[in-house]
């Protein structure tokens, strides 16, 4: 999570899909196709979200009780609120023939968080990256793949083929090939060459 900054979320979409999901369970195809539980922001939501996905998948009867079951078993009724916070997520419900249109912007918006939480980690790194080049650009390598993994594969193709081409933009600076303007942080200059006139 980024220190000090906006944690990028949208609790209204988090909160409108799980209540339209209480309302309508059987639009969860539809939904699954598009968003799981690690895409909630906000962890209790993600909680609930947790329960439902675990009941839909065992193809279980999903209401209210059930759900609420669900999450005495997984151990988070207190944490999520009780069965007050689910019966509550109804107030939020979005229609049903909204629900993919939510599911999309959550997933967008899970995309950009988890973004943002690899460009925090890259930010904060100019230390290691002084002492270790190499090692900080493929820990940064392996946490911008992982976080394009866990997009949709339309998604991840795109921006994992985006990020290979930008690591071998990275290694012919770091050769002295292409030397750019530099970003004002020494570790990451030394890194990456600093910013290229295309950037």
């Amino acid at each position: 999570m980024p220190t000090g900054g906006v944690v990028i979320a949208d609790l209204h979409t988090e909160r409108a899909i799980l209540g339209g999901l209480v309302a309508r369970p059987e639009a969860w195809p539809e939904v699954n196709d598009v968003v799981h539980p690690d895409d909630w922001s906000d962890p209790n939501l993600r909680a609930i979200a947790t329960a439902m996905w675990q009941l839909l998948e065992r193809r279980t009867e999903v209401d209210v009780a059930a759900i609420a079951s669900e999450l005495e078993a997984l151990g988070s009724l207190r944490q999520v609120g009780g069965i007050q916070a689910v019966l509550d997520l109804a107030n939020d419900a979005v229609s049903s023939h909204a629900l993919p249109r939510h599911a999309r912007r959550l997933r967008d918006v899970a995309a950009a968080r988890r973004l943002q939480e690899v460009a925090t980690f890259v930010r904060n790194a100019d230390e290691e990256a002084l002492s270790d080049p190499a090692a900080w650009v493929e820990r940064s390598s392996a946490r911008l793949l992982e976080s394009a993994a866990l997009q949709r594969e339309d998604g991840a193709r795109k921006v994992r083929d985006l990020f290979e081409g930008a690591l071998r933009r990275l290694a012919k600076r770091h050769a002295g090939e292409d030397r750019g303007v530099p970003y004002g942080y020494p570790g990451v200059d030394l890194v990456t060459g600093g910013m290229s006139p295309t950037e």
